[in-house]
């Protein structure tokens, strides 16, 4: 309080001299601005156009995350403004951990797949499409849109208790995902997603209320185009079987290897805990390795391959996928 009041106290003899010191200042601003044209006038035709050309790339360049580490940059990573073009598509499938970066301002992806999973007397198989996932990058480079729409197609144990099959759209998701910072030495290029379901599944498919969530994605590119590592750790809203809402947390850990300059392969260890359920079948945590495969025909478009197995009883036995990704 003493502080402010001294500031006002100041004010008040400044906005009495008014006029005095708005004329000074403008005085002297129109001298400084004709100093500045004259020195431009003398200055050779090729010198002002790399000024004019330089002060046009500082008006272009646009902040690429919403953070930045207090370290220097040691190298010149493939996320800074302008290499968005020859940096390939980095999609969000198929591994649990999503990309750590946003799409980029202007930008599109369309991911989609298959994946087909079983698990012993539980149900006897479920087919799970079309995995769709639309991210639209708008109002800044660190900003991103997401829409995900999937259908399931479930065939439960006769006798289990549970309806024969369970058929349908499951609920509209939808979220945003926030480029927090881009990875310099041993930091992190690091994103944050929210989002939440909508209420509009089918009947024996929805939650029928709306499940809030976020997710910490993270990345290293430890090896330069060779070795890379990712990570997530979530927490969404889900319902149990007894129709009462709980928190599925989730952490997931990926590595990621260039075996050529157009095929990546990854293994990753998935780990979900139930927290707050009541249901005796979602009460325990589910353990999982997975693995797969990503080709890249463009720095567009990316086809992906993966399988994994439950590595405890509570988990799916065993699961098997594919999909895709464009960008536009």
């Amino acid at each position: 309080m003493v502080r402010a009041g001294s500031i006002f106290l100041v004010l008040i003899p400044t906005a009495a001299m008014g006029c005095a010191s708005i004329t000074w200042n403008s005085t002297n601003a129109r001298n400084r601005l004709d100093q500045s044209e004259e020195i431009q006038s003398e200055l050779p035709s090729d010198r002002k156009d790399v000024d004019q050309k330089s002060d046009s790339e500082k008006e272009e360049k646009t902040p690429k995350t919403l953070l930045e580490w207090a370290i220097p940059a040691t190298e010149k990573n493939g996320n800074n403004n302008g290499d968005e073009e020859e940096k390939r598509i980095d999609c969000d499938r198929p591994h649990l951990p999503e990309a750590a970066s946003t799409v980029g301002l202007g930008r599109a992806i369309l991911e989609s797949g298959y994946t087909y999973t079983s698990k012993g007397p539980a149900f006897l198989h479920q087919h799970s499409y079309p995995e769709a996932l639309l991210r639209i990058g708008m109002l800044a480079e660190w900003f991103e849109l997401r829409i995900t729409q999937n259908f399931i197609n479930q065939r439960n144990v006769p006798g289990s208790g549970e309806p024969a099959s369970i058929n349908g759209a499951q609920d509209l998701v939808l979220g945003v995902k926030l480029g927090l910072t881009e990875q310099k030495q041993y930091m992190p290029e690091m994103a944050l997603i929210l989002q939440m379901t909508v209420p509009s599944g089918s009947s024996n498919a929805s939650n029928d209320t709306v499940l809030p969530g976020v997710n910490l994605d993270m990345g290293w590119e430890i090896i330069k185009n060779c070795f890379g590592m990712e990570t997530v750790t979530s927490a969404n809203g889900a319902r149990d079987d007894a129709n009462h809402t709980y928190v599925n947390f989730a952490q997931g850990i990926t590595a990621v290897v260039d075996l050529t300059s157009k095929l990546q392969g990854f293994t990753e260890y998935d780990l979900f805990v139930p927290i707050g359920a009541i249901s005796p079948e979602a009460t325990h945590p589910q353990h999982y390795l997975v693995g797969g495969f990503m080709y890249y025909p463009n720095n567009n478009v990316e086809l992906d391959i993966r399988a994994g197995v439950g590595l405890n009883d509570h988990a799916n036995d065993f699961l098997v996928g594919s999909g895709f990704g464009v960008r536009y």
